[in-house]
């Protein structure tokens, strides 16, 4: 492959990935609480001691516009209120990374809307290692 084409493919595949979901942010006292579309993800990578939980809130669905938690929202994680983040590729977002050792068993999310309506969620999550073998080529 030719230094054009890899650069056009490289180009093609990041537009692809960050065009698909929207960066936009919006502030939940201006959402109808009902429609607020929950995000979450949960991941960790090899050779690193943490995982990292990642909650989105949105607007319009799960490529929508990202949404701030105003007063009285709030996100909190096992006892923990999150703070919002933002990137400009990925929107406002709430995370937080703790130990990958001590992260098994049940998690619970609450979501504090603005009308104050409580939503949990919870959450399982056990360690996994895959075997050598299947990480052969």
């Amino acid at each position: 492959m030719n230094r054009t084409n890899f650069i056009a493919s490289i180009s093609i595949s990041i537009f692809s990935l960050f065009s698909c979901t929207s960066n936009e942010i919006g502030n939940s006292k201006d959402v109808n609480p009902e429609a607020v579309f929950f995000d979450y993800e949960v991941w960790a990578e090899e050779d690193k001691e943490d995982v990292t939980v990642n909650l989105q809130y949105r607007m319009g669905g799960k490529n929508g516009t990202t949404l701030v938690l105003d007063e009285p929202s709030k996100v909190i994680l096992d006892g923990e209120q999150l703070k919002v983040d933002s990137a400009k590729v990925t929107g406002a977002y709430y995370e937080v990374q703790r130990p990958l050792a001590s992260f098994t068993g049940k998690h619970t999310i609450n979501f504090t809307d603005v009308k104050i309506k409580n939503i949990t969620r919870s959450l399982h999550s056990r360690l996994f290692f895959l075997s050598p073998m299947f990480l052969q080529h």
